[in-house]
């Protein structure tokens, strides 16, 4: 259950990312004056690294979930 949380709280950084994101590249169809060029990039450096944020920690998420699920003791009795 734990992980759950972890994973939704990441994917929902994931999902943020990708709406910055998609807000740039919207951004950069339009016409911009020279005054908003700098904040526009700054916007998609962020994105770009609220993403990459989210993909380390859902890979370290995983990790974490998958070591857990193997150290836990078989319930099976050997013969």
């Amino acid at each position: 259950m734990k992980y759950l949380v972890w994973f939704l709280a990441v994917g929902l950084l994931g999902v943020a990312a990708l709406i910055m994101a998609g807000y740039c590249v919207w951004l950069t169809t339009t016409s911009l004056s020279y005054r908003r060029v700098n904040i526009v990039e700054n916007e998609l450096l962020l994105s770009l690294g609220v993403f990459l944020l989210a993909l380390a920690g859902s890979i370290v998420i995983t990790m974490r979930w998958l070591r857990s699920k193997q150290s836990r003791p078989s319930s099976k009795i050997p013969e």
